[in-house]
């Protein structure tokens, strides 16, 4: 039912009074004194607010509870994912955490349009992966050579340059070994930059034939780690894995792009083997120039018939990379002091991830309670957002907000101060209040789910120091930062500076969900459990996933090809999905969307029909 305005109540009411007392409708605007229209007017306004109150109410409760039957790590700020290059200044580097690189951005400054403000955005990596001194120098494809010059990619010889067609199916590469003669760990990436072929293409990388100055090479496909490295976190865990469940998926994501050799080949007294196919291929001059380059090891990679040069043409490759998710490691500290402490978790305008550690100066390690579980130690921490998670959700500012309506409401208790006493002061604590709002808004904290970090040490008498470490992200804001940007080093000196630039556009950044958007991700976790069973399982899910950006789901049952010769038809799942607008995002957008989501369904599915996303 839609809320009656003031001027409906009025009528009604003067319709109801005027039956009672006798009178038509035709003599109603005329027939009653005015200081009865007056209180009629006056009633219908009151009882408008208290309408209007009655269904704010509704909501706010629909929005409260959602928020509080919503599991946390469902309505938190997802990270941007992307691809960064690297080149160690060690023989060998593993990745950590501690390991940070950042960007840095100009925007525009809202408090003063003629200034800019520089943000940076954080990036770490998701896995241990090795980085070593195989330093790219060539990479040969069917349409030209590209040349790899101070970190930079150029293309040295063009296709129109070649002598003749590349054989069918090979490409090479060729890499300079700067480390200590042992060839460990080689991982390359690969990219292909055609949409339509990435399925067919990526089905085939693995199984390429990779040689080494014509000695076969032994490769699988993924990340240059032990299994044991990839930790499996459970699903139903959100708020304990939540941000090693985002960096899974990641790697998960990226993993078909990476092949690693697992060879280790003593290169100390090996001669390189300059590819003969070359003498025939390029160029006098070029050829001349690329045979005096010395100690360049070549890789030949052989691919099955099916992936021809139109596809080749469209590689990108490169070494040295790794998956990043965009999180910054921040620290602070407070003094432990009896009983209970509080300890509010700087934000400024990023989004909570996740506590990464919490210590005293002696370096004991505080458990960090999720879930109702019960403490193991007699000293514990624990996370609550927001005012200290209280159910009233209104910030002080609110409260005073609050507190001088009820004084304007409520004047005839205030006359004796006299009415230009109030009104005067208090409209001077309404500009304190903005001026407050105002520079709060500035320093990043209107961000009313600030969490705060509660140590209890109700039991022993805990003193000294505490440090307290935590994951923030930048949400939707660090996405689509450009290919090749150059990146900095945050900490430490493992790194070549000038090597260290981002190969592929950051994208799946989400800032926190809106009240709107808890719904669906209420229902995913309410009806479904995080696991897709059903067909309803897959709509709520890709509701969920994409938003307002479609606007209608359609599940079928198809059929496809195999990629393989004993193969043949094989039966799949169709998932039909209606654009709202197409230009909601762009080509590449709408496959990163429906390359992620596929993922999220089959890791989530228990059957094993493949799915297919196909957009209308």
């Amino acid at each position: 039912m839609n809320p009656l305005s003031k001027d409906q109540i009025k009528d009604r009411m003067l319709k109801r009074a005027a039956k009672k007392w006798g009178y038509n409708d035709v003599e109603l605007e005329n027939v009653f004194d005015p200081i009865v229209n007056l209180l009629f007017d006056v009633c219908a306004k009151e009882l408008e607010k208290i309408s209007n109150e009655i269904f704010s109410s509704r909501r706010r409760m629909t929005e409260r509870l959602v928020d509080i039957l919503t599991p946390t790590a469902s309505a938190k700020a997802t990270p941007s994912r992307g691809i960064l290059r690297a080149y160690p200044v060690e023989d060998e580097t593993t990745l950590h955490d501690y390991h940070q690189f950042f960007i840095q951005k100009k925007q525009p400054n809202p408090y003063n349009p003629i200034e800019n403000i520089v943000k940076n955005f954080h990036f770490g990596p998701t896995l241990p992966i090795k980085l070593n001194r195989n330093k790219l120098s060539y990479v040969v494809l069917p349409n030209g050579v590209q040349e790899i010059v101070k970190n930079q990619f150029k293309e040295c010889i063009s296709e129109k340059d070649f002598l003749k067609k590349t054989p069918h199916g090979t490409i090479w590469i060729g890499f300079k070994h700067e480390g200590n003669g042992f060839l460990k760990d080689l991982m390359f990436y690969f990219y292909l930059r055609n949409v339509s072929e990435r399925t067919k293409f990526y089905h085939f990388l693995p199984r390429s034939k990779w040689f080494l100055n014509n000695v076969p090479l032994s490769i699988k496909s993924g990340y240059n780690i032990d299994e044991k490295d990839k930790k499996v976190y459970d699903l139903k865990q959100h708020d304990i894995y939540h941000i090693h469940k985002i960096e899974e998926h990641a790697n998960d994501f990226y993993e078909k792009h990476f092949v690693t050799v697992k060879d280790i080949l003593n290169l100390n007294d090996v001669v390189p083997v300059f590819p003969e196919e070359f003498d025939t291929l390029f160029p006098k001059k070029e050829l001349e120039k690329i045979k005096n380059e010395k100690d360049i090891h070549w890789i030949k990679i052989e691919f099955p018939n099916v992936i021809g040069p139109s596809i080749l043409s469209e590689i990108f490759c490169s070494n040295n990379c790794f998956p990043v998710i965009n999180k910054k490691l921040n620290e602070t500290q407070g003094n432990i002091k009896e009983l209970l402490d509080i300890y509010p978790l700087k934000l400024n305008d990023d989004y909570f991830l996740e506590l990464f550690s919490v210590l005293n100066d002696s370096n004991k390690e505080f458990d960090v309670i999720t879930n109702n579980i019960e403490p193991e130690d007699e000293n514990y921490a624990y996370l609550r957002f927001g005012g200290v998670a209280r159910f009233d959700e209104r910030n002080a500012a609110e409260e005073i907000n609050y507190l001088i309506d009820l004084i304007r409401d409520e004047a005839a208790a205030f006359s004796r101060l006299g009415h230009d006493f109030t009104d005067n002061n208090l409209k001077e604590i309404n500009q304190i209040i903005a001026r407050f709002k105002n520079k709060m808004n500035q320093i990043g904290m209107q961000n009313l789910n600030n969490p705060y970090l509660i140590l209890n040490t109700e039991k022993t008498r805990e003193k000294g120091v505490l440090f307290i470490k935590y994951w923030t992200t930048n949400g939707e804001e660090a996405n689509k930062i450009s290919p090749f940007s150059k990146f900095n080093v945050f900490k430490g000196a493992d790194f070549d500076k000038d090597s260290l630039m981002l190969l592929s556009s950051t994208q799946g950044g989400r800032n926190e969900l809106t009240n709107s958007e808890k719904i669906y991700a209420y229902r995913e976790n309410l009806i479904s459990n995080q696991r897709v069973v059903t067909r309803q399982d897959i709509i709520i899910l890709c509701k969920n996933h994409y938003g307002e950006a479609i606007e209608k789901i359609e599940i079928k049952n198809g059929i496809q090809t195999g990629f393989d010769d004993h193969i043949g038809y094989t039966p799949t799942i169709d998932i039909y999905l209606t654009k709202t607008n197409n230009e909601y995002y762009s080509e590449e957008e709408w496959t990163f969307l429906s390359e992620d989501l596929k993922l999220l369904i089959e890791r989530r599915a228990i059957n094993i029909v493949p799915f297919r996303i196909i957009y209308i």
